[in-house]
């Protein structure tokens, strides 16, 4: 996937960084081209070891304002799921983010084995396939037992003392990037807001900030033998509201992943904060799509019509 925000260095500048951090030589690099925001590249290290080096944007110009110190988030967010769960995560080598042997934050971890399930999901029986899903509801449940002080993103961002605010934060902070690249959204920002401002008390309902990892999609999720072996992607991390994983999105309900995360029916306040949660993720993936000038905007037209689908559904 081609991106404006991508960050890329050839084999003489990854060989110094690599060196320079793990005492180590670089034996060979290649790039990992299935994100959209960073440049990733999966390296072979002189002491037997393969390692995954991600490289952060150069510039927050084509950012989104969510997006600003993701990858401070992402190594933060996998050392508190190491530490405090059996979740399959990488080890993190080193982070380096004083942005002196590369002109951005970058980190090592270790290679996982295995591959995405989006890559080889069409292959896969149904049987494994709920079995998967079921076994990411497990994985899910227990994330969500790491329990913070505040809601918000990993990196300090829109972080509050409950769960609303720093949701419309987040929402309004989306908007103002849409009108800043003069995006049109078909909605009014403002009505937008005002709306959310009357829907306060359903979110108040959420009393524990809970460590959500936000993007579980399945080209995030590593399987082998028919088991997920890791768990990638952590930059979005943040404290809030279990409902906003990104499998609890109405478009991506599976009833296996359902049964084992623990849930049986969800209340009319928790299916309306689904709906804004979806409201939410369909605007990011619509609104980076300009900001990061994706050659094709397929899938952010698609978001863009069950966005608009969702406004009509609340009477917007």
């Amino acid at each position: 996937m081609e991106s404006a925000t991508k960050n890329k260095k050839n084999f003489q500048q990854l060989s110094k960084m690599v060196l320079q951090t793990l005492s180590v030589n670089l034996l060979e690099a290649e790039e990992l081209t299935e994100g959209y925001c960073n440049a990733a590249y999966k390296l072979r290290l002189a002491d037997g070891r393969t390692a995954i080096i991600k490289i952060a944007p150069s510039s927050e110009d084509n950012l989104l304002q969510y997006e600003k110190g993701m990858m401070q988030s992402e190594v933060a967010a996998m050392r508190l799921a190491q530490t405090n769960t059996e979740i399959p995560v990488a080890q993190v080598y080193v982070a380096n983010d004083q942005c002196t042997l590369c002109d951005s934050p970058f980190f090592i971890m270790e290679c996982l084995s295995g591959e995405s399930l989006a890559k080889i999901k069409s292959h896969l029986d149904s049987i494994v396939l709920q079995k998967l899903y079921f076994d990411l509801g497990r994985i899910l449940k227990s994330l969500h037992q790491i329990h913070g002080k505040h809601y918000g993103l990993l990196s300090g961002l829109f972080c509050t003392s409950d769960w609303f605010s720093s949701f419309f934060q987040m929402m309004e902070a989306l908007l103002q990037n849409a009108q800043t690249q003069n995006i049109s959204l078909g909605r009014e920002p403002a009505c937008i807001l005002a709306y959310l401002q009357t829907r306060k008390a359903i979110f108040m309902e959420v009393n524990t900030p809970c460590l959500i990892h936000w993007d579980t999609w399945d080209g995030n999720l590593l399987i082998q033998n028919n088991d997920i072996v890791g768990i990638i992607d952590w930059e979005r991390a943040l404290w809030g509201d279990p409902l906003m994983e990104y499998n609890f999105r109405s478009f991506t309900w599976n009833t296996n992943f359902l049964r084992g995360y623990g849930i049986e029916h969800f209340s009319e306040q928790q299916k309306e904060r689904i709906l804004w949660y979806d409201i939410y993720l369909n605007l990011i993936l619509y609104i980076e799509a300009f900001y990061r000038k994706y050659p094709n905007r397929q899938g952010a037209q698609h978001a863009y019509t069950r966005f608009q689908t969702i406004m009509e559904t609340m009477g917007l």
